[in-house]
């Protein structure tokens, strides 16, 4: 169940808003929820085991409002495939889970419909909630049962906004298995923006949500709407570099997503090198005192070639803007020059595939690469 981070947006505007109501400040504006409304993020996971690696995979979240305190929430892959989808209800600052299925195989005949006894999700009128959400679930001929409760609420303040952390525990309870897991979750929410981040301690490791961009639907249908296979296709004659001269190894459609290989399309000398060399060539000069977020998506062919660069924008609200043209060219050459590209394999076979890197950017200095 991804309900961890479900209603990221969900409660960003009512018509019958009331000043009690102090959920509504702090997720996304009336208009992009009466159109709906996707975020997109990176979904980190840190294992415990230190001889397992990291995984960063990518989703979409689509919120649209129903009725005056109703909304959907709909999930998808990468791929823009469609996973999830619940819907929830707001009344008097308490946030309920009506309804949740979940989709496997991408099929109507592969799903999980939760049975929900005890529907209150969040509480935003005090710091320890007094009731549980309670859910039901079949799959894979096993029973769940889950209970989440809120257990603290802290204000806190990010990017110089107004900003709330929800601390609680949650329990999953397998019959057949007769096991019972306990996880620690935390979210924050920032003003205007919605879920900023999530981390989720599970027996087996941490997970953290990262929103990276926030675009209207019409915005991101243009982006899924596209005859080739996985991610946003990217076009060769509208690129960074002169890719006309990249070769693919296989067919158009044939491009796969970075993590859908095993092992993933990653540096070879690891993350860690791979951020140290690009500390090492940064020029602050160059950033010019620029905040915000530069994505750079491109192809990693089967030889480890990397090629077709393309720029994506926004600052650190995850709204569109232009960086300086220096600061563009100056990170672009350093995502250029790294060579050394393990290429994705599919069933013992090295595939072409779509590789993102973003750079964090505060105040002129590059605090973090991912994923």
């Amino acid at each position: 169940m991804r309900t961890l981070i479900l209603f990221l947006s969900v409660l960003g505007a009512s018509c019958t808003r009331q000043p009690e109501d102090k959920i509504f400040d702090y997720f996304p504006e009336t208009n992009l929820l009466d159109e709906g409304v996707v975020n997109k993020y990176y979904e980190h996971f840190y294992p415990r085991e230190t001889t397992r690696k990291t995984r960063t995979n990518i989703s979409y979240a689509l919120t649209q409002r129903k009725s005056v305190n109703l909304f959907s929430v709909k999930w998808y892959n990468a791929g823009f495939e469609l996973t999830e989808i619940n819907e929830f209800r707001v009344e008097d600052g308490v946030v309920f889970l009506d309804s949740s299925i979940s989709f496997y195989g991408f099929s109507n005949l592969d799903t999980m419909v939760s049975r929900i006894t005890s529907p209150v999700y969040e509480n935003w009128n005090k710091p320890k909630s007094e009731q549980r959400l309670i859910e039901f679930m079949d799959f894979d001929g096993d029973k769940y049962e889950v209970e989440r409760m809120q257990t603290r609420m802290i204000d806190s303040t990010i990017l110089n906004k107004p900003a709330k952390v929800f601390i609680g525990d949650r329990t999953l309870k397998s019959h057949r298995r007769d096991t019972t897991f306990q996880y620690k979750y935390a979210f924050t929410y920032v003003q205007g923006i919605g879920l900023y981040n999530s981390l989720s301690t599970r027996p087996n490791g941490r997970s953290v949500t990262e929103l990276i961009e926030q675009m209207p639907l019409s915005a991101f249908k243009e982006l899924s709407r596209h005859d080739k296979k996985r991610v946003a296709y990217i076009d060769p004659v509208n690129t960074l570099d002169d890719a006309l001269y990249f070769e693919l190894c296989g067919h158009e459609k044939g491009i796969v997503d970075y993590y859908n290989s095993s092992p993933d399309v990653r540096y070879l000398d690891g993350k860690g090198e791979m951020k140290k060399i690009i500390r090492e060539k940064v020029a602050r000069e160059k950033l010019q005192g620029e905040s915000g977020y530069l994505t750079f998506r491109f192809v990693v062919n089967c030889k480890g070639e990397a090629g077709r660069y393309v720029l994506e924008q926004s600052d650190l609200n995850y709204q569109k803007k232009r960086f300086p043209g220096e600061t563009i060219d100056h990170l672009y050459q350093i995502t250029y020059d790294l060579k050394r590209w393990q290429p994705g394999v599919i069933r013992g076979e090295e595939q072409d595939a779509y590789v993102y890197l973003t750079y964090k950017l505060q105040n002129g200095v590059v605090t973090d690469v991912l994923p």
